[in-house]
């Protein structure tokens, strides 16, 4: 018989994010699933994902539970929502620029939620995440890394 075409449509909250950027549940740099690699920079985690900006780049011992590295990047700028729905690119002073955009307790909770997201989809994710200015942390998306390679025995 014929076919039916289907559709569905999906409604999801914008989010006022305050801190935002992309977290790997296994480290595609090096390949260790051991390691959390996290990219983030202030306002929506656009400017994160298209490279406009220098982002901080920390990367987490998930066994530990403790950072191994951070590395501040200038971030110059962030995109914010506009009043008029759109959004709107600030400047970011060089006080702020030097400043870490994630503390250690904040890395901590990221961590717990990428974990639940792996250990849901059981292979390494690439996921997408913010930061509200009230301090919710917001997964935003998520998909599997593509980029892992075997480590040598």
């Amino acid at each position: 018989g014929a076919h039916k075409p289907a559709f569905a449509a999906t409604v999801m909250e914008m989010v006022d994010a305050a801190t935002a950027g992309v977290a790997f549940s296994a480290n595609p740099l090096n390949s260790d699933l051991d390691e959390m690699l996290v990219d983030a920079g202030y306002g929506l985690g656009e400017s994160v994902v298209d490279g406009s900006i220098v982002a901080d780049r920390f990367v987490w011992d998930k066994v530990g539970g403790r950072l191994l590295e951070s590395k501040v990047g200038s971030k110059a700028q962030e995109v914010r929502l506009a009043a008029d729905g759109g959004v709107e690119v600030r400047r970011v002073g060089a006080e702020r620029q030097a400043v870490r955009s994630l503390s250690d307790e904040q890395l901590r909770q990221l961590a717990a939620l990428v974990a639940a997201v792996e250990g849901a989809y059981g292979r390494p994710m690439d996921t997408e995440w913010a930061y509200t200015e009230a301090g919710e942390l917001r997964l935003l998306q998520a998909r599997p890394v593509t980029t892992l390679h075997p480590l040598d025995e």
